[in-house]
């Protein structure tokens, strides 16, 4: 009985060991868990966003419009194997690149160009670089260094700091196929500055203190290029002044104002009518490649009087 007794003891001391024994552990571990530090939300989620191997990036929503600074180089995440769309200020853009395919006829390659447009699709997993330009202009520069992921199309609009929007109109450079008429190439381009755009294949400038000025010559009709604009395309460069009556009578003017050596046309609008006080532009059509048409030039008499 007495060693009954000893026995249930002895069981209830090694019960009462082996809970005591329990309970520091739990709280020896509860003690270790408290002390781990917290998983940072950003790997949490970068964690559960990178599935099937997907690279989590810049919502793309985000980066659609960039600003390009000349002499720096851009790095832009892409879509891998798919179609990207860089939309350009250039109206006829070129591409430059050791490390993308261009596309051919049949419209294969890694760069395809419309219009103002460039589109790139690669399948390389490395980064690659690119320059776009405007054609037979290498003033304005976008560099570029496409960095391939696994992440939708992109879509971006470039825009350069100084530099104006191409907007296209009907005017097409020479040799372009389009226009085999000099007078109807010059038609187009005044058209399209006196509807305010600019004219396919041209880039506008601020005419400066050392910027060439015709010589222009109207009485009353006083002619001012201070403050004007330049067109500069390949062939023809077209300046932009105002003409200003500073008389009392009404002044009717004409192109003979601005008539002379290197001048190909000259367009008054959208009046030619002033009033005392009333402005109208005037646009300066020179050829640059010296070609007036004619044999030669002959001074006008009318000039100075």
């Amino acid at each position: 009985m007495r060693n009954h007794a000893a026995n249930q003891e002895r069981r209830e001391q090694v019960r009462l060991t082996r809970i005591g024994l329990l309970t520091a552990l739990g709280l020896a571990s509860l003690t270790h868990a408290q002390s781990i530090p917290q998983v940072p939300a950003a790997v949490v989620d970068r964690a559960r966003n990178n599935v099937y191997g997907a690279e989590r990036t810049e919502d793309p929503a985000i980066v659609s419009s960039i600003s390009v600074e000349f002499g720096k180089n851009i790095m832009i995440p892409v879509a891998l194997g798919f179609t990207n769309r860089f939309v350009t200020p250039f109206a006829d853009p070129v591409v430059v690149s050791t490390s993308l395919s261009m596309a051919g006829q049949n419209g294969t390659g890694e760069v395809l160009i419309r219009n103002n447009t460039v589109y790139v699709s690669t399948t390389k997993d490395y980064p690659v670089t690119m320059f776009i330009t405007q054609r037979d202009s290498e003033q304005y520069a976008i560099s570029l260094t496409l960095l391939p992921r696994r992440i939708p199309p992109r879509e971006i609009v470039f825009t350069i700091d100084g530099y104006t929007a191409v907007r296209k109109s009907e005017y097409k450079e020479p040799g372009a196929g389009r226009d085999d008429s000099r007078t109807a190439q010059i038609k187009s381009v005044l058209r399209a500055v006196a509807l305010n755009e600019i004219p396919s294949g041209f880039e506008l400038q601020n005419i400066t203190p050392g910027s060439y000025r015709p010589d222009c010559s109207g009485g009353d009709a006083e002619v001012s290029f201070d403050g004007g604009q330049l067109l500069t395309g390949s062939r023809f460069d077209v300046l932009i002044g105002t003409v200003r009556n500073r008389g009392t009578s009404v002044v009717q003017t004409d192109e003979k104002i601005c008539a002379g050596r290197g001048t190909a046309a000259v367009a008054l609008w959208p009046r030619i009518m002033l009033q005392p006080g009333e402005s109208t532009e005037i646009y300066v059509v020179t050829d640059k490649s010296g070609f007036s048409g004619n044999d030669g030039f002959r001074p006008n008499l009318l000039r100075g009087k």
